[in-house]
């Protein structure tokens, strides 16, 4: 259904994750429908498991208005390649949150393979050398869709 402020339609958006397998066009999977719209782009993992796991923040009751007794509540996500696009976790800020700080939130930021702060590990092949083999992911929680300057960070 279309959205529509103020209507039940708004309640009602969703989304799908697709893959592709590139360049051959193979629909690896659909993802089942999360609840609300994704914000930015999915972010895929390159560290100890590349490809596996699918990261992605999503809102939902963006269009509510002042009024409405459903703020805008951002979720985080995790879907499994291996398990056809499965959630396997969802955490939303709702969870989390006082309902005065409620908000939705913004697109992930992403540091494959972090090499500084306490973030590093001792797993390669050169004695010598430290590397990481985890992805860190963020995200803000703010008004104004995730961008705004109030909210913190995730």
């Amino acid at each position: 259904p279309p959205l529509v402020q103020g209507s039940m339609h708004e309640q009602e958006a969703s989304s799908r994750i697709v893959a592709i397998a590139h360049p051959f066009n193979q629909v690896l999977f659909v993802s089942e429908q999360l609840p609300g719209i994704v914000v930015g782009t999915p972010v895929v993992t390159e560290g100890s498991f590349p490809g596996r796991y699918i990261f992605v923040t999503h809102n939902t009751n963006m269009l509510s208005s002042g009024t409405s007794a459903m703020p805008p509540t951002g979720h985080f996500s995790v879907l499994d390649m291996v398990k056809n696009g499965a959630v396997i976790f969802t955490e939303s800020i709702a969870d989390v949150a006082a309902p005065d700080t409620i908000f939705p939130y913004g697109p992930l930021g992403v540091s494959h393979n972090p090499s500084g702060g306490n973030y590093r590990a001792g797993d390669s092949a050169d004695a010598g050398e430290e590397s990481n083999t985890n992805d860190l992911v963020a995200w803000t929680s703010s008004e104004n869709g995730g961008t705004g300057g109030s909210g913190f960070v995730r």
